[in-house]
């Protein structure tokens, strides 16, 4: 265990130092992280500190270790002891509503020189849009219109780009022949569209249209995107002593802005600014017989932020490899709910990244001995100069050993994968800084823990020490500072600790035995067996990766299920037999509200069941036949019974009671009208038998 502990170790030092430009992407994302971090109330950290943070962490492995060596703090006995980090300043009041607005966000304003625009749109996807629904949708966005009583309420998104800049974008867009002018009486102003920009690396930035109300009022639809591989797969690939992975990689070059897009769709890009005529004169597209009034500018490709746009992209992706390329075949595609493939040529494809993974001895990788690989790349370059789509030429790769593919760092001589290491480091650093101060809010630690479930993803185990982090802050308003909990804190601690040895190990066994567990809130089992390790390797390709939605099984559905009673999944996929139609889960945002009611009494008469679980628990009025004091009456009123079926339907009360109506169905009364031989009534078309009867059948269809 000490030398794999070790190994991993050694593997992550190796990664070096350094700086901005290593980080891509992250760096901006990472740079207001640790501002965001540094920013919170209490002691701040400089960058001399760092040796003393870590001096913090390693004495916090040993709680028995009272002596640590005085040297490593950088302190004299007169300063202070080491044992621990000085106490914050921090006094943060739990209920007061201290906000603290930490910019955690990506976001930025749009500055049009830093928007590379380099191609035209010049790919058609019509062609490779195999989906009728998606091809249907891509010339006419209006066929997934929902009905209005379905939209989404959203605000509208925000322009983060003065009109000058706006305009100089255009501009850009003019030149390559991806801008399009619309007159605003054409359009539906409410559904106009905001955009801003995220960081690409240190000189550029990419631009993003935000539709979000006109994605609010369409159809959702996925296909092709449920193929969609990401860079944590890797690890599932396993190499021998002897073996390399090679890799092979392609990177389409601005991807979304090389398709051509009819007007119609280029028309949900219309920017939510309105421009007078003489405004827009010098622009190549723009039309005086057309253009007389004031009038939107449109980007003419697709938009990243367009709820179609990733099905789009993955889909003319899919079927330009597959149908001119020959790649991507149903024994080499890599994706979530699939099977890993069984050879040593493994094929990824997410929207415009493409990689492909090839097993070979170590003699192929020192000769390049051509395989599978080679084949599929070659034919790949082709099909792209064929249809219109551009290779990027700095990060087309064949034929390497190590790299980051997919947001994974991948060594194929060492055989390990993990998340990029330089991030990791930073992240580590950034989660430091949050457990030494002790307080946090509910935003940021949202970002920091979801950042570390992205690196965990390489090394699963480890997220078995997250609990209390999920638990923090809930309730509270997302910017207001709060105290973190000892088991917080020792959390987050043992994420910087373990962060570094997050890795796979692509060279290790298949264990000889097969495991099954179960859990409940009372206790949890585990059984092995032993197998042979072919059989244990086919049943770990066929393990499900991804996940499902999972939720504690309800104790009387638990109950029913031990009676072998089928009751409501917990796990998993639903039966296809529903009533109702399937189920959703988790449910959409308009069924989503929670518990009304703990409980219900139906024909309560003096209520005495309710008034006993009035204490602690928030009791429905009940229903019950001619009595003013009970909340929805009777239940012969049909708005009544709707009513109640509507609380059935919505999930909202915790548990109902309540039986037949006792005027006709209790022993006592005399003269009886019905028997258990005989419990529909002795003369069933008796107005009161048949009103009664009725009333039991409502019972009976709401239990």
């Amino acid at each position: 265990m000490l030398s794999r502990v070790e190994s991993a170790v050694t593997h992550f030092l190796k990664a070096g130092t350094f700086d901005v430009s290593t980080l891509g992407r992250s760096a901006d994302k990472l740079s207001r992280l640790m501002q965001a971090c540094k920013e919170l109330p209490g002691d701040l950290l400089r960058d001399e500190d760092l040796h003393s943070v870590a001096d913090w962490v390693r004495s916090g492995l040993n709680p028995y270790d009272s002596k640590p060596q005085k040297e490593s703090c950088g302190k004299s006995d007169a300063e202070g002891s080491c044992d621990k980090p000085q106490q914050s300043n921090l006094s943060v009041d739990p209920n007061s509503s201290n906000q603290q607005f930490v910019d955690t966000t990506t976001a930025k304003p749009v500055i049009a020189d830093r928007i590379k625009w380099l191609h035209s749109p010049a790919f058609d996807p019509r062609p490779f849009l195999a989906d009728p629904v998606v091809r249907k949708a891509f010339d006419d966005p209006e066929t997934l219109r929902l009905p209005q009583s379905l939209w989404i309420k959203r605000p509208v998104g925000r322009v983060h780009c003065s009109r000058s800049e706006v305009l100089k974008l255009a501009t850009k867009w003019d030149q390559k022949g991806a801008l399009r002018i619309f007159p605003c009486d054409s359009v539906n102003h409410d559904e106009a569209v905001g955009i801003f920009a995220v960081s690409k690396d240190q000189d550029w930035d990419r631009l993003i249209l935000n539709p979000v109300v006109i994605n609010g009022r369409m159809q959702a639809y996925s296909n092709y995107t449920k193929s969609l591989a990401p860079g944590c797969l890797i690890g599932l690939v396993q190499l021998a002593n002897d073996e390399v992975l090679r890799i092979s990689a392609d990177d389409l070059a601005e991807m979304y802005y090389t398709f051509s897009v009819p007007d119609a769709r280029a028309k949900r890009n219309c920017i939510r600014i309105k421009f007078k005529p003489h405004e827009l004169r010098h622009l190549s597209a723009f039309d005086p017989s057309l253009h007389s009034s004031d009038c939107y500018v449109a980007l003419g490709s697709l938009a990243m932020g367009d709820s179609l746009a990733v099905e789009i992209a993955q889909q003319a992706h899919h079927q330009v490899l597959q149908q001119l390329a020959g790649s991507l075949r149903e024994c080499e595609r890599v994706s979530y709910r699939k099977a890993f493939p069984r050879g040593k040529f493994f094929e990824f494809l997410a929207i415009d990244d493409h990689l492909g993974l090839q097993v070979v001895s170590r003699a192929a990788w020192r000769n390049s001995q051509p395989a599978r690989d080679t084949e599929v790349f070659h034919r790949a370059g082709i099909a792209y100069k064929q249809v219109g789509l551009i290779q990027h030429p700095k990060k087309k790769r064949r034929g390497v050993v190590n790299g980051t593919f997919l947001g994974a760092d991948v060594d194929g001589l060492a055989g390990r994968v993990s998340a990029p290491r330089h991030r990791i480091g930073l992240l580590c650093f950034c989660t430091a800084i949050l457990a030494r101060k002790g307080c946090t809010t509910q935003k940021l630690l949202s970002c920091i823990v979801g950042s570390w479930i992205r690196v965990l993803m390489f090394r699963r185990p480890i997220m078995s020490i997250m609990s209390a982090v999920f638990q923090e802050g809930v309730g509270k308003p997302p910017n207001q500072v709060f105290r973190l909990s000892q088991q917080a804190r020792n959390e987050l601690l043992g994420l910087c600790i373990l962060g570094p040895v997050a890795q796979t190990d692509m060279r290790v066994g298949t264990c000889p035995h097969v495991f099954c567990m179960d859990a409940s809130p009372h206790g949890a089992g585990i059984v092995q067996v032993p197998e042979a390790e072919h059989v244990v390797a086919e049943l770990w390709r066929h393990a499900e990766q991804r996940g499902f939605y999972t939720r504690l099984e309800a104790s009387a559905a638990s109950l029913l299920r031990e009676l072998e009673i089928d009751a409501e999944p917990s796990f998993g996929q639903e039966s296809s037999l529903h009533l109702l139609g399937p189920p959703s889960f988790p449910p959409p945002k308009h069924l989503r509200e929670g518990y009304l009611f703990d409980c219900i009494e139906l024909f309560k008469g003096e209520g005495n069941w309710s008034l006993s679980h009035a204490v602690g628990f928030k009791v429905h009025g009940g229903v019950d036949s001619n009595r003013t004091h009970v909340a929805f009456g009777d239940l012969r009123d049909p708005a009544v019974s709707y009513e109640l079926r509507s609380l059935a339907c919505r999930g909202v009360v915790r548990e109902w009671h309540g039986g037949p109506p006792c005027f006709t169905y209790r022993t006592l009364r005399r003269p009886r009208i019905r028997s258990k031989a005989e419990p529909a009534g002795f003369n069933p078309d008796d107005p009161l038998t048949r009103e009664q009867n009725s009333l039991a059948r409502q019972i009976a269809f709401l239990f």
